[in-house]
């Protein structure tokens, strides 16, 4: 991604760290300058045991190797923190999948007596939650996000209820269509990381 030509090289998680070039050799200068670094350092990268691997999202054929010229693990699908960068569609479709297993987990208490508004904050921390993980980094076509917002209104009209005109339903339970705080959320990010 680039802002105001400014590139973000890695994404880092807890003990996940991911490079992203534009293309191989960019990708293979990282790698090499970030595994100098961690033996200055003292640290040694377990590469022999699988933890690390590349995908390339451009048809690439280039190997990646360590400073000992051990070639490291090509991946055909990464997934990185439950995304799955190299295919959004694919992204997509599996969230949605997700979020129909948590709503079958709880759909007995969806079906109970509960008060609207528990069932609401309920199905916002299970399943809007499942559903919407990891969709802020990815990449969306106008058709994905059709996709996106009709699979929404179909679980929150089986969680909580409502007649057929998605907007109504959405209305009465006060929430926004799924693109909409997808869009907000990718803002939020942007100037978050702009700061």
């Amino acid at each position: 991604q680039c802002f105001e030509e400014r590139y973000l090289t890695e994404l880092c998680f807890d003990d996940d760290l991911a490079f992203v070039a534009m293309d191989s050799r960019a990708l293979q200068d990282q790698f090499s300058s970030f595994e100098r670094v961690a033996l200055e350092c003292g640290l040694r990268l377990n590469i022999k045991k699988n933890k690390t691997e590349y995908a390339t999202f451009d048809g690439s054929t280039h190997a990646l190797f360590d400073l000992t010229g051990l070639a490291i693990t090509k991946s055909e699908k990464y997934v990185y923190l439950g995304t799955i960068p190299d295919d959004p569609g694919a992204h997509y479709r599996r969230r949605v999948a997700l979020a129909w297993n948590a709503f079958r987990r709880v759909k007995p208490f969806f079906k109970s007596g509960a008060p609207a508004y528990v069932k609401r904050m309920l199905f916002t921390a299970i399943v809007k939650s499942t559903l919407m993980y990891g969709m802020t980094c990815m990449p969306a076509s106008r058709p994905d996000l059709a996709r996106l917002d009709a699979a929404y209104v179909k679980l929150v009209r089986a969680s909580l209820g409502g007649d057929t005109d998605p907007v109504t339903v959405l209305s009465r339970h006060g929430l926004p269509l799924a693109s909409a705080e997808l869009t907000y959320s990718r803002i939020m990010t942007v100037g978050h990381a702009l700061r």
